[in-house]
């Protein structure tokens, strides 16, 4: 018991505690600013739900809260049955770029990260190249190719785009964790990905075997 009790008071925190951080007086400044900065943040959604109590002919401050209440704005969007099919196309569109994301980032960014080549420093600085490009920039020519490939007003069209401009955050991120370039060395022992994920499908275990150390471990070892 003595030695255990040794070992609780040793032991060192983990990177994954938090630390607890007091207050101290002289930050009052800090706590204003960021009083301040939350109301100019949240003051935008205070006037879109102000608005939308409101009837057409409500010509009234969009800053003093509406009396009364008009509600039937909220029954005519759901009557028209519009926005149950955006929350429908919005779900299925996240739910397919998150995928694609995932799986296409995974397997650049453990190349990338497994092989430190000339070439592969070169992949990685044109990936950051097109991290820097604002997207509202190539706006048009998204557009008119879309419109050309009839890729408009489908799902495969807004989840190639919305991957494709994804797809370089997920993989510098990826590339960029410490954990993808010693997983191999590190965590494999620890681990047997291919019992837990990849030992019924051939295609993740020859894919993903590299991976999966990094997806099943919990806990890091400590040195």
């Amino acid at each position: 018991m003595a030695k255990t009790k040794e070992l609780r008071e040793n032991r060192q925190p983990s990177m994954f505690e938090d630390e607890k951080m007091p207050l101290r007086a002289k930050d009052w400044w800090k706590y204003l600013i960021s009083l301040f900065l939350l109301i100019v943040y949240l003051f935008p959604f205070y006037i879109i739900i102000n608005v939308s109590l409101r009837s057409f002919s409500d010509t009234t401050s969009r800053i003093r809260f509406p009396n009364p209440i008009y509600w039937d704005n909220f029954n005519k969007v759901i009557e028209s049955g519009e926005i149950f099919t955006g929350i429908k196309n919005c779900l299925i569109i996240t739910a397919l770029v998150l995928l694609l994301e995932i799986v296409v980032g995974c397997m650049a960014a453990y190349a990338l990260a497994r092989n430190q080549s000339k070439l592969n420093e070169v992949v990685r600085s044109l990936i950051m190249s097109v991290m820097m490009i604002t997207p509202l920039t190539i706006l048009v020519g998204i557009y008119s190719t879309m419109s050309t490939i009839h890729a408009t007003s489908t799902y495969w069209g807004m989840v190639l785009v919305l991957s494709a401009f994804g797809l370089p955050l997920v993989i510098f991120l990826y590339t960029n964790c410490k954990g993808w370039a010693c997983g191999m060395s590190i965590l494999t022992p620890i681990i047997s990905c291919k019992k837990r994920l990849c030992g019924r499908l051939p295609l993740l275990s020859r894919r993903f075997s590299p991976l999966c150390p990094m997806i099943t471990v919990r806990r890091l070892p400590r040195r």
